[in-house]
């Protein structure tokens, strides 16, 4: 499909913030407030929904759809039926997961850190963190993991 020119991305995309070298190919749908960020590619009949952030360097396959208030790491390739979730109340934070076709990793976020599950479990095992001084907040922060945990070891993500 056709990429998009500059102005015709500022045109159909006013209220989105797309940094140069983020390629938008004709077709796709970018939400209000979500920021694209420098060699992102979002390919025809993909959505970036309404405040979700895609880093330098990810690639949102065609058709795939990236939910409201979602943040994909750097240099990830999210194809349709990996997108995953986004919890948001159930922490402090937005937290989600999906499934990183480039890396052929479940990446769990928490915060603004994207680690996977064996990351994460080394960390919650290792013990407090010690920038949680709250514990109550750390019990919601593993909580929240465990369900992310529970919700993508039993997705059946295409691999």
């Amino acid at each position: 499909m056709r990429e998009l020119l500059r102005y015709e991305i500022a045109d159909r995309f006013p209220r989105a913030i797309i940094e140069d070298n983020a390629i938008i190919e004709d077709g796709a749908i970018i939400g209000e407030n979500a920021v694209i960020c420098s060699g992102a590619i979002i390919e025809t009949n993909a959505i970036v929904s309404v405040n979700a952030i895609i880093r330098t360097g990810t690639i949102i396959k065609s058709g795939a759809i990236i939910g409201a208030n979602t943040t994909i790491k750097s240099n990830a390739i999210i194809e349709k039926g990996n997108e995953g979730i986004t919890i948001i109340g159930m922490y402090r934070y937005t937290a989600g997961c999906y499934f990183d076709s480039k890396s052929k990793e479940i990446i769990i976020r928490l915060d603004d850190y994207h680690k996977t599950i064996e990351e994460w479990d080394k960390e919650f095992n290792d013990g407090q963190d010690k920038s949680f001084i709250d514990p109550e907040d750390w019990k919601k922060r593993k909580n929240t993991y465990e369900f992310l945990k529970n919700y993508a070891l039993n997705y059946n993500w295409i691999k």
